[in-house]
Formats: C-alpha cells, sequence, structure tokens
C-alpha cells in the first residue's frame, strides 16, 4: 500500500512524464477511490477531500436533502469539533452550528448569487 502512495505522489510533483500506462493507472485509481466517497463510515475530511481531487460535487443536490427537524449535528465541522444545532440552511436544508452561519439580508442574498 505504501508503495502506491508513493507513486502517486510522485506522479503528482512529476506531470510532465506522461504515458499511456499511467494515464490508465490514474483513471483506475479514480474509479476505485469514487465510491468510497460515499460511504458513511468514512470520515468527512477524507470524502470532502477525495470529492476535490475527483472533481466531483462538493455536497450532494439541495432537492434530495428534505428538510430535517429537532436537533442534529453541523454539516460543515469536522468531527473532531461536531458540535449540535437545530438551525438549518433555508436553501440547501443542510445544519449549520453558529460558526458557519451568515446573516443575510434576503434582497441581497439574490444578487449574490449572481
Amino acid at each position: 500500500m505504501a508503495s502506491i502512495n508513493v507513486l502517486v505522489i510522485y506522479q503528482l510533483n512529476n506531470p510532465q512524464i506522461n504515458s499511456i500506462r499511467r494515464k490508465y493507472l490514474q483513471e483506475v485509481r479514480f474509479e476505485l477511490v469514487k465510491p468510497l466517497t460515499s460511504q458513511e463510515h468514512i470520515p468527512r475530511a477524507i470524502k470532502l477531500k477525495t470529492r476535490l481531487l475527483l472533481g466531483l460535487q462538493e455536497y450532494p443536490q439541495a432537492q434530495n436533502m428534505p428538510r430535517r427537524d429537532g436537533k442534529g449535528w453541523c454539516d460543515f465541522c469536522f468531527r473532531a469539533r461536531d458540535r449540535s444545532t437545530r438551525k438549518q440552511c433555508d436553501k440547501c436544508n443542510r445544519r449549520v452550528c453558529p460558526d458557519h452561519q451568515s446573516i443575510v439580508y434576503p434582497n441581497c442574498d439574490d444578487n449574490m448569487i449572481e
């Protein structure tokens, strides 16, 4: 396993060296890692970094997430700092602790999206 990690680091540090085998191995690595980004037992920090590396969408679509009632954990805190909260984002329905909240006037919010 360590040799694979060393190979990945070497290839990321030396992108000028191209080969068909190298491109194939890179595609295989990405395809093997993709399913891991949706598994629940993987720490959130690792999933986020992996999704960014693979160029995948960072979070699921808002339509797939129903409004949740009651208390829950902040969706943006890392595991070591998990904080409970009752507040949610009005657009994506993700739970948000006070550290990740921001107050935006509704008229200004529409202008910020554009």
